[in-house]
């Protein structure tokens, strides 16, 4: 069921009579109909869209360019896809133990410049998306409940409202967590939860395969140096 059609007030001040529901039965089948193909239509047009940007998203992490440009563009793909204002990835620092959050992984927040360093043993942190390795959604991240005090300090200074993170996983184990936030048409939904893990598995891949290089060059820098 879509809804109701309803009519009312007949010009000529008589009854409605069963011949009159006859057609108006008529007439409503006919608009359900036609409802649901531009529900059909509507729903094909958004998944082609998702497969299009996917295939962007695995066209972009799988390339040979540095993780930085990687990532801008990944998260210029998701702000179009989501229809959002922010998207950003914080990553693991395995030599400090901090979750890093840097401006040049991060897309509209102009004016990020300094880098956020996360303890990873703060109070309260074993609950993030990053650690706990599962996804949060909200739409009011002001005030909700849910909020770690440093995710709400952050969200009160980018102005951050609705908001969804995912853990990012590499062979089950988490290298970071994706943000994205502020959509700009209505509120995020637990469908785009789905797409978003799609995207992180690619970045989560862009990410291990940077660090596999970076270790290569390090390891070769101290050969030669040797």
């Amino acid at each position: 069921r879509f809804g109701v059609v309803e009519v009312s007030n007949k010009r000529n001040g008589q009854e409605f009579t069963e011949e009159d529901a006859r057609v108006l039965l008529v007439f409503a089948t006919q608009a359900a109909v036609i409802i649901d193909n531009a529900r059909l239509y509507r729903n094909m047009q958004m998944r082609a869209q998702e497969s299009e940007a996917l295939r962007r998203v695995a066209e972009i992490a799988s390339s040979s360019q540095p993780i930085e440009q990687i990532v801008h563009q990944v998260m210029t793909e998701i702000t179009k896809l989501f229809n959002c204002e922010v998207a950003a990835v914080a990553l693991f620092d395995k030599t400090t133990n901090k979750l890093v959050l840097r401006p040049d992984l991060s897309y509209g927040l102009p004016s990020f410049t300094d880098a956020i360093n996360i303890d990873i043993y703060a109070p309260g942190m074993e609950y993030s998306t990053a650690i706990s390795k599962r996804p949060f959604l909200s739409n009011n991240m002001r005030s909700d409940g849910r909020v770690l005090s440093v995710y709400r300090a952050m969200a009160d200074r980018f102005n951050l409202d609705s908001v969804i993170q995912i853990p990012l996983l590499m062979r089950s184990q988490g290298v970071g967590e994706l943000t994205v936030a502020n959509k700009r048409d209505g509120e995020f939904q637990k469908s785009d939860l789905r797409i978003l893990r799609s995207i992180g598995v690619q970045v989560a891949t862009a990410v291990e395969r940077a660090s596999l290089y970076e270790a290569t060059d390090n390891d070769l820098r101290a050969r030669i140096q040797e």
